[in-house]
Protein backbone atom coordinates (compact mmCIF):
# COMPACT_ATOMS: atom_id res chain seq x y z
CA UNK A 1 0.00 0.00 0.00
CA UNK A 2 2.91 2.52 1.38
CA UNK A 3 1.92 6.29 1.95
CA UNK A 4 -1.94 7.00 2.53
CA UNK A 5 -4.05 10.39 0.70
CA UNK A 6 -5.88 11.98 3.22
CA UNK A 7 -8.80 10.82 1.77
CA UNK A 8 -7.82 7.53 2.22
CA UNK A 9 -6.91 8.29 6.02
CA UNK A 10 -10.68 9.29 6.13
CA UNK A 11 -11.95 6.87 4.47
CA UNK A 12 -10.20 4.03 7.08
CA UNK A 13 -12.10 5.75 10.09
CA UNK A 14 -15.28 4.92 9.13
CA UNK A 15 -14.87 1.58 10.51
CA UNK A 16 -17.55 1.65 12.98
CA UNK A 17 -15.34 2.24 15.86
CA UNK A 18 -16.94 2.41 19.20
CA UNK A 19 -16.39 6.26 20.75
CA UNK A 20 -18.12 7.73 22.88
CA UNK A 21 -18.33 11.82 24.04
CA UNK A 22 -20.90 13.63 25.76
CA UNK A 23 -22.82 10.67 26.62
CA UNK A 24 -23.60 9.48 22.95
CA UNK A 25 -21.46 7.42 20.18
CA UNK A 26 -19.87 8.96 17.47
CA UNK A 27 -20.91 7.66 14.42
CA UNK A 28 -18.08 9.35 12.40
CA UNK A 29 -14.60 11.03 13.83
CA UNK A 30 -14.83 12.29 10.09
CA UNK A 31 -18.05 14.34 9.90
CA UNK A 32 -18.87 15.04 13.79
CA UNK A 33 -18.24 18.64 14.16
CA UNK A 34 -16.20 17.48 17.90
CA UNK A 35 -14.05 15.70 15.69
CA UNK A 36 -14.02 16.55 12.22
CA UNK A 37 -11.60 19.49 12.43
CA UNK A 38 -8.28 17.53 13.66
CA UNK A 39 -9.59 14.72 11.22
CA UNK A 40 -9.23 17.25 8.35
CA UNK A 41 -5.60 18.62 9.52
CA UNK A 42 -4.64 15.22 9.73
CA UNK A 43 -5.74 14.05 6.65
CA UNK A 44 -3.88 17.41 5.07
CA UNK A 45 -0.69 16.00 6.71
CA UNK A 46 -0.83 12.52 4.71
CA UNK A 47 -1.17 14.31 1.41
CA UNK A 48 1.51 16.21 1.99
CA UNK A 49 3.44 13.02 1.62
CA UNK A 50 2.21 12.40 -1.92
CA UNK A 51 3.11 16.31 -2.66
CA UNK A 52 5.96 16.17 -5.44
CA UNK A 53 8.39 18.78 -4.15
CA UNK A 54 8.04 16.87 -0.62
CA UNK A 55 8.60 13.51 -1.90
CA UNK A 56 11.99 12.77 -1.36
CA UNK A 57 11.86 15.04 1.59
CA UNK A 58 8.88 12.96 3.49
CA UNK A 59 9.07 9.19 1.81
CA UNK A 60 11.45 6.68 1.26
CA UNK A 61 11.55 3.48 -0.61
CA UNK A 62 10.14 0.34 1.44
CA UNK A 63 12.74 -1.96 2.42
CA UNK A 64 10.15 -5.18 1.73
CA UNK A 65 7.80 -3.72 -0.69
CA UNK A 66 9.43 -1.29 -2.72
CA UNK A 67 6.84 1.50 -2.73
CA UNK A 68 7.25 4.91 -1.03
CA UNK A 69 6.78 5.47 2.86
CA UNK A 70 6.80 7.55 5.52
CA UNK A 71 10.45 8.91 6.47
CA UNK A 72 9.23 8.78 10.03
CA UNK A 73 9.49 4.87 9.65
CA UNK A 74 12.92 4.93 8.64
CA UNK A 75 15.54 2.95 11.05
CA UNK A 76 18.21 5.01 10.77
CA UNK A 77 21.68 3.73 10.00
CA UNK A 78 23.95 7.29 10.10
CA UNK A 79 23.96 11.00 10.75
CA UNK A 80 22.56 12.09 7.59
CA UNK A 81 19.65 9.41 8.01
CA UNK A 82 18.66 11.23 11.49
CA UNK A 83 18.71 14.38 9.51
CA UNK A 84 16.54 13.14 7.28
CA UNK A 85 14.02 12.24 9.51
CA UNK A 86 14.43 15.59 11.65
CA UNK A 87 13.57 17.70 9.00
CA UNK A 88 10.63 15.35 7.49
CA UNK A 89 8.71 16.03 11.36
CA UNK A 90 9.91 19.36 11.09
CA UNK A 91 7.99 19.70 7.88
CA UNK A 92 4.95 18.17 9.83
CA UNK A 93 5.39 20.78 12.14
CA UNK A 94 5.85 23.89 10.55
CA UNK A 95 2.93 22.84 8.59
CA UNK A 96 0.64 23.12 11.80
CA UNK A 97 3.33 25.85 13.89
CA UNK A 98 3.63 22.89 16.11
CA UNK A 99 -0.08 23.20 16.72
CA UNK A 100 -0.84 18.72 15.96
CA UNK A 101 1.38 17.93 18.67
CA UNK A 102 0.78 14.16 18.53
CA UNK A 103 1.01 13.66 15.00
CA UNK A 104 1.52 10.30 13.56
CA UNK A 105 5.36 10.44 13.50
CA UNK A 106 5.44 10.30 17.13
CA UNK A 107 4.50 6.74 17.51
CA UNK A 108 5.97 5.82 14.16
CA UNK A 109 9.64 6.48 15.71
CA UNK A 110 8.65 5.17 18.91
CA UNK A 111 7.79 1.60 17.05
CA UNK A 112 10.81 2.07 14.85
CA UNK A 113 12.96 2.39 18.02
CA UNK A 114 11.76 -0.60 19.40
CA UNK A 115 12.65 -2.59 16.33
CA UNK A 116 16.13 -1.10 15.71
CA UNK A 117 16.64 -2.66 19.14
CA UNK A 118 14.66 -5.70 18.40
CA UNK A 119 17.30 -8.20 19.79
CA UNK A 120 16.81 -6.77 23.16
CA UNK A 121 13.25 -8.13 23.13
CA UNK A 122 13.67 -11.70 22.11
CA UNK A 123 16.55 -12.70 24.95
CA UNK A 124 13.95 -14.65 26.32
CA UNK A 125 12.12 -15.72 23.37
CA UNK A 126 12.96 -14.94 20.17
CA UNK A 127 9.26 -14.84 18.95
CA UNK A 128 8.97 -11.52 20.52
CA UNK A 129 11.91 -9.49 18.51
CA UNK A 130 10.19 -11.59 15.42
CA UNK A 131 6.78 -10.18 16.11
CA UNK A 132 8.20 -6.97 16.69
CA UNK A 133 9.86 -6.85 13.41
CA UNK A 134 6.99 -7.95 11.58
CA UNK A 135 4.83 -5.03 13.02
CA UNK A 136 6.88 -2.77 12.45
CA UNK A 137 6.85 -3.61 8.36
CA UNK A 138 3.33 -3.93 9.16
CA UNK A 139 2.69 -0.20 9.93
CA UNK A 140 5.51 1.27 7.80
CA UNK A 141 4.20 -1.01 4.41
CA UNK A 142 0.63 0.11 5.60
CA UNK A 143 0.92 3.70 6.93
CA UNK A 144 -1.02 2.75 9.93
CA UNK A 145 -1.86 6.01 12.24
CA UNK A 146 -0.89 5.13 16.11
CA UNK A 147 -1.60 5.83 19.60
CA UNK A 148 -0.65 4.61 22.82
CA UNK A 149 -1.67 4.13 26.28
CA UNK A 150 0.92 3.90 29.08
CA UNK A 151 -1.81 4.91 32.10
CA UNK A 152 -3.87 3.06 34.58
CA UNK A 153 -6.74 5.21 35.67
CA UNK A 154 -6.24 7.06 38.69
CA UNK A 155 -7.59 5.98 41.85
CA UNK A 156 -5.48 5.74 44.93
CA UNK A 157 -1.65 7.29 44.32
CA UNK A 158 -0.66 6.06 46.96
CA UNK A 159 -0.63 2.60 46.35
CA UNK A 160 0.67 0.35 43.44
CA UNK A 161 -1.69 -0.62 40.78
CA UNK A 162 -2.03 -4.48 42.68
CA UNK A 163 -2.72 -3.13 45.94
CA UNK A 164 -5.67 -0.98 44.92
CA UNK A 165 -9.02 -1.16 46.20
CA UNK A 166 -10.83 -1.19 43.06
CA UNK A 167 -10.20 -3.33 40.88
CA UNK A 168 -10.57 -0.83 37.55
CA UNK A 169 -7.06 -1.18 36.22
CA UNK A 170 -7.16 -3.07 32.73
CA UNK A 171 -4.71 -6.49 33.66
CA UNK A 172 -5.10 -10.74 32.42
CA UNK A 173 -7.56 -11.91 33.49
CA UNK A 174 -7.26 -15.65 31.20
CA UNK A 175 -4.60 -17.12 28.64
CA UNK A 176 -5.49 -19.43 26.29
CA UNK A 177 -3.63 -20.65 23.16
CA UNK A 178 -4.66 -17.72 21.07
CA UNK A 179 -3.26 -15.14 23.51
CA UNK A 180 -4.03 -12.95 26.66
CA UNK A 181 -7.24 -11.66 27.81
CA UNK A 182 -7.23 -8.38 29.07
CA UNK A 183 -10.25 -6.80 31.31
CA UNK A 184 -10.37 -3.29 32.83
CA UNK A 185 -9.67 0.22 31.54
CA UNK A 186 -6.54 2.30 31.14
CA UNK A 187 -6.43 6.23 30.48
CA UNK A 188 -5.43 6.44 26.38
CA UNK A 189 -3.52 9.26 24.65
CA UNK A 190 -4.13 11.75 22.39
CA UNK A 191 -4.81 11.17 18.78
CA UNK A 192 -7.40 7.71 19.44
CA UNK A 193 -9.96 8.96 17.52
CA UNK A 194 -7.91 8.88 14.42
CA UNK A 195 -5.75 6.01 14.90
CA UNK A 196 -6.44 2.62 13.21
CA UNK A 197 -4.14 1.09 16.11
CA UNK A 198 -3.59 1.08 20.30
CA UNK A 199 -0.33 0.04 21.63
CA UNK A 200 -0.93 -0.76 25.13
CA UNK A 201 2.73 -1.01 27.47
CA UNK A 202 3.33 -0.23 30.95
CA UNK A 203 5.30 2.77 31.96
CA UNK A 204 5.24 3.34 35.54
CA UNK A 205 6.75 0.94 37.82
CA UNK A 206 5.80 -2.83 38.43
CA UNK A 207 6.29 -4.94 41.83
CA UNK A 208 8.31 -8.19 40.75
CA UNK A 209 5.42 -10.41 42.24
CA UNK A 210 3.23 -12.72 41.84
CA UNK A 211 0.11 -10.04 42.35
CA UNK A 212 1.90 -7.84 39.41
CA UNK A 213 2.21 -10.31 36.78
CA UNK A 214 -1.62 -9.98 35.44
CA UNK A 215 -0.44 -6.03 35.05
CA UNK A 216 2.66 -6.65 32.96
CA UNK A 217 2.06 -6.81 29.00
CA UNK A 218 2.31 -5.37 25.87
CA UNK A 219 0.27 -5.48 22.68
CA UNK A 220 -1.25 -3.74 19.99
CA UNK A 221 -4.88 -3.55 19.03
CA UNK A 222 -6.99 -2.05 16.14
CA UNK A 223 -8.79 0.84 17.74
CA UNK A 224 -11.96 -0.74 16.15
CA UNK A 225 -11.35 -4.12 17.72
CA UNK A 226 -14.63 -5.89 19.08
CA UNK A 227 -14.42 -5.29 23.24
CA UNK A 228 -13.15 -2.21 23.09
CA UNK A 229 -14.39 1.30 23.66
CA UNK A 230 -13.23 4.79 24.37
CA UNK A 231 -14.45 8.14 26.45
CA UNK A 232 -13.75 11.08 25.34
CA UNK A 233 -13.44 14.04 27.79
CA UNK A 234 -15.67 17.08 26.39
CA UNK A 235 -14.07 18.67 23.06
CA UNK A 236 -12.50 21.72 23.66
CA UNK A 237 -12.41 22.54 19.96
CA UNK A 238 -16.13 22.16 19.64
CA UNK A 239 -17.10 24.68 22.62
CA UNK A 240 -14.47 27.07 20.92
CA UNK A 241 -16.08 26.76 18.02
CA UNK A 242 -19.45 26.97 18.84
CA UNK A 243 -18.43 30.19 21.09
CA UNK A 244 -16.81 31.87 17.66
CA UNK A 245 -19.55 31.33 15.76
CA UNK A 246 -22.38 32.29 17.74
CA UNK A 247 -21.06 35.15 19.57
CA UNK A 248 -18.09 36.99 18.45
CA UNK A 249 -18.39 39.70 16.04
CA UNK A 250 -18.30 39.07 12.41
CA UNK A 251 -15.52 40.72 11.98
CA UNK A 252 -13.77 38.42 15.06
CA UNK A 253 -15.31 35.79 13.18
CA UNK A 254 -13.45 36.14 9.86
CA UNK A 255 -10.21 36.46 11.80
CA UNK A 256 -10.89 33.55 13.73
CA UNK A 257 -11.80 30.85 11.19
CA UNK A 258 -9.60 32.58 8.62
CA UNK A 259 -6.53 32.21 10.39
CA UNK A 260 -4.58 28.68 9.17
CA UNK A 261 -0.96 28.65 7.96
CA UNK A 262 -0.73 27.77 4.51
CA UNK A 263 3.00 26.11 4.55
CA UNK A 264 2.14 23.61 1.80
CA UNK A 265 -1.17 23.87 -0.29
CA UNK A 266 -3.21 20.81 -1.11
CA UNK A 267 -3.13 19.64 -4.16
CA UNK A 268 -6.51 20.46 -6.06
CA UNK A 269 -6.94 16.55 -7.20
Amino acid sequence: MGIRTGTQLLQSLRDDRRLFIDGERVEDVTTDPRFAGAAQSLAELYDMQHDPALAERMTFLSPTGGERVGLSFIEPRSVDDLIRRREMVKIWMDATCGMFGRSPDFMNIFVTAFASAADEFGHRDRRFAENLCAYHAHIRDNDICMTHTLVNPQVDRSRPVEKQDKDLAAKIVKETDGGIVIRGARMVSTLCAYAHDLLVLPSTYLANSKDAEPYAFGFSVAVNAPGLRFVCRPSVIHQNAAMVSTTAPASCRRSCTSFRPRIWQRPSS
